[in-house]
């Protein structure tokens, strides 16, 4: 059998009742590619029909992972599998008709992109949270390189099962990590750290699953303590090799505690911030850790060497601190970060 033109790795553990949908929706897709199910320690049948369907289609391969855990899993799939094109799919989501072929087209027509995206749509037997909602609407907000690469520094605005990846990019920054944190942002920071450019194609092509029983939502490599350490020191990296904020005196916007977690994190990497902006009149004039804190309407405007890093948990606070930075002409990158 001649080489796929792209491969889709899905790994799973006991994913009934979901993964027949899900696997249904890639096999409509597979003309000229393949299905690697990863079976990762299955023991509620799921695993009996990832095998049979294999032992049917000569478009799909199984291969089991005598449950290793996702990493190993995932690691697996892409070494089993044979195209130039990984895409990624989980058991419990449902590929949209066209998406592994636009991708993998797209991926062939723009050379100087690693990984390419598509929007998602939540769907859910439960009410979807609003924490989530607000999430994943910002997910779909940001599809060009240079949204996705601002984006970076907040949190993952690239849905893991969402992702087309070329092999040789994975390659070069050996796979997916085996680590205490989330193993796809934790991939995707390495590989812009690598100088690699992501995008996201337009249109709604993938049903993300939302429900109570998903790793995401169970498994602590994913809390946000995880999620904060790989994203304070991507910034610390990108700090210190001059690609954004380079040369400029550091100062934090947020005194509160994440801006603290991020100061000390700073100074580990041998970063200083000469101190903190905030809006609280209770903080202003104060010092935190030392540091002295400013009012926000006192950050210096154009020609000025500040470099402004913009760190809270609130998500609308976020889009204000850029809306209003961006107004006073400071460019985004070259005088300040929000994460």
């Amino acid at each position: 059998m001649s080489a796929p033109a792209f491969s889709v790795v899905l790994p799973f553990r006991n994913a009934f009742p979901f993964i027949t949908d899900a696997v249904a929706s890639v096999c409509s897709q597979l003309n000229d590619g393949e299905l690697v199910l990863v079976d990762d320690g299955s023991t509620d049948g799921s695993e009996t029909y990832a095998r049979r369907l294999a032992d049917l289609d000569v478009r799909v391969r199984y291969v089991q992972n005598e449950r290793r855990g996702i990493v190993q899993a995932l690691n697996a799939g892409v070494a089993l599998s044979r195209a130039p094109l990984i895409g990624r799919m989980d058991a419990d989501d449902i590929c949209l008709p066209g998406r592994f072929r636009r991708q993998a087209d797209f991926l062939r027509h723009h050379p100087d992109i690693a990984a390419v995206s598509c929007r998602v749509e939540p769907f859910a037997k439960q009410e979807i949270r609003e924490g989530s909602r607000r999430y994943l609407a910002w997910v779909n907000e940001s599809s060009r390189p240079d949204e996705i690469a601002r984006d970076l520094f907040v949190e993952s605005p690239l849905p893991h099962p969402s992702m087309m990846i070329r092999r040789a990019c994975l390659h070069e920054v050996d796979g997916y990590r085996d680590f205490d944190g989330p193993e796809d942002y934790d991939l995707w920071l390495r590989m812009a750290d690598r100088g690699m450019h992501f995008a996201k194609l337009p249109d709604v092509l993938l049903r993300w699953r939302i429900h109570e029983a998903s790793l995401s939502r169970k498994d602590l490599r994913y809390r946000k303590e995880a999620f904060d350490a790989l994203r304070f020191d991507y910034l610390a990296s990108r700090v210190t090799a001059g690609e954004v904020l380079g040369g400029r005196e550091l100062w934090i916007w947020g005194a509160g505690k994440v801006g603290a977690k991020l100061r000390s994190r700073l100074e580990q990497r041998g970063l200083m911030a000469r101190g903190f902006f905030d809006v609280d009149p209770a903080k202003v004039a104060s010092l935190r850790a030392g540091k002295p804190v400013r009012h926000y309407r006192d950050i210096p405007g154009c020609g000025s060497n500040t470099g402004i890093i913009c760190c809270v948990g609130n998500w609308e606070v976020r889009n204000k601190m850029r809306a209003y930075l961006l107004e006073n002409g400071l460019r985004e990158g070259e005088r300040f970060v929000v994460m």
